[in-house]
């Protein structure tokens, strides 16, 4: 469920970035990419997935060292993590804001943003280390199977329908438990101990 929350408020954020962009494009410009990375590739779903899994590990790695070094500090309460803490505030500002007004209007949309997903983090994840690698992996595949999805040629919204079918059978082996090791496990019982001899 936490997956699936996940990536509906990451579409939706997306969703609305798009329409802020629509209305406010000076606060929030475009961000177009010329040559989509891995369309020229022989098969955009595979490259689109192995990226994925790969970035999805990397910061899953990343995020696991982030949380620890926060957590070590904040029992400690030391005085470094009130520092990262505004440093991380300031730094949800645009680099290239003209005005203060820019600057308010896009940091306002990114602390929004940032404090929901601290929120599912806190509220549905907690110490589900796979939930975090399926939601991260989850939110990097969505965006490229729509994409792939949204094409007008044929031979890419086919490797869009790939791309979401092995994303599903990943995220089922990810999440489902594993039948056959607790169905062999039924059978088995452990042969007691005597300690009598």
């Amino acid at each position: 469920m936490a997956v699936i929350l996940t990536l509906t408020i990451t579409l939706a954020f997306r969703k609305l970035s798009a329409i802020l962009t629509s209305v406010l494009p000076t606060y929030f410009p475009p961000r177009i990419d010329l040559f989509p990375s891995h369309l020229d590739t022989w098969s955009p779903a595979v490259a689109f997935l192995f990226s994925a899994l790969l970035e999805s590990v990397l910061l899953m790695a990343g995020l696991a060292v982030v949380i620890a070094v926060f957590q070590s500090g904040w029992s400690r309460r030391a005085w470094w993590v009130w520092a990262a803490l505004l440093l991380l505030l300031i730094a949800l500002g645009p680099a290239h804001a003209h005005s203060v007004r820019e600057f308010l209007a896009v940091w306002i949309y990114e602390a929004i943003s940032f404090a929901v997903f601290i929120w599912v983090i806190d509220t549905f994840f907690r110490d589900n280390a796979l939930a975090y690698l399926a939601a991260i992996f989850g939110m990097l595949v969505a965006c490229p199977s729509m994409e792939l999805l949204s094409q007008a040629a044929r031979v890419y919204q086919w490797n869009g329908l790939l791309l979401g079918g092995l994303s599903l059978i990943v995220l089922a082996w990810l999440l489902l438990p594993d039948r056959s090791a607790a169905a062999l496990g039924r059978g088995r019982t452990l042969p007691s101990v005597d300690s009598s001899t």
